[in-house]
């Protein structure tokens, strides 16, 4: 599996939007090089707050099928409002954490980030 995984600080009032944040992960779909949409294998949510800040980190982690061609494009939606990820992160053979390369833009109230896995 490939995996992928995006985080953002956001503020601690979004805990009472948990709800809307999984209503928009359920929008996060990769989408293969032949705009065919891909479902993901696995997505997992975890919240960690700051213990000295009224923030919590919100980590998205999720795989990719292992038949998922590559490369493949992946668009994560987010609230607009938290703004711009802190890091967005893949997984190499060796399992190492690297910095992905990644834009976003807006769509209404969400922020798509958009990145490839090669």
């Amino acid at each position: 599996m490939r995996d992928v995984e995006a985080m953002v600080r956001v503020g601690v009032i979004l805990i009472l939007g948990l709800l809307s944040l999984v209503l928009v992960c359920g929008g996060l779909a990769p989408a293969a090089a032949a705009q065919e949409t891909q479902e993901l294998a696995s997505l997992s949510i975890a919240l960690w707050p700051e213990f000295d800040r009224s923030e919590m980190l919100v980590i998205y982690q999720g795989a990719l099928a292992s038949e998922t061609p590559l490369p493949a494009a992946v668009e994560i939606r987010i609230p607009a409002r938290v703004g711009r990820p802190t890091a967005v992160a893949f997984l190499s053979e060796a399992g190492e954490r690297l910095n992905q390369q990644y834009t976003t833009r807006v769509e209404g109230e969400a922020l798509v980030v958009s990145f490839e896995l090669t």
